[in-house]
């Protein structure tokens, strides 16, 4: 499905994917609840289910959120960035 959206052949999805798994890694569940309390501030009156995602970009210092859902566009802390962006920043490395 992401291929189809994107456009991309399935070599340069991989590519794209691959590239992006440099930079994932697993947060530890402490450094997540230590932002608990400020990420559902941020966003318990917008989506209370999104709280966990807000706190754990929060926890990463300068992290960016990557989600079509637009309910992260109504809040203003943490960039947003969408699957477009994404393809539009790796698409230029190639």
């Amino acid at each position: 499905m992401v291929i189809k959206k994107s456009g991309l052949s399935e070599a340069e999805y991989s590519l794209i994917l691959n590239n992006l798994f440099k930079f994932i890694r697993l947060i530890p569940t402490e450094e997540v609840m230590f932002h608990w309390e400020n990420a559902k501030r941020i966003m318990e009156h917008i989506d209370p289910e999104d709280v966990t995602f807000i706190a754990a970009a929060l926890s990463q210092g300068d992290a960016v959120i990557w989600s079509e859902d637009k309910h992260f566009d109504k809040q203003k802390s943490l960039p947003i960035l969408k699957t477009r962006d994404f393809v539009n920043l790796f698409y230029r490395e190639f």
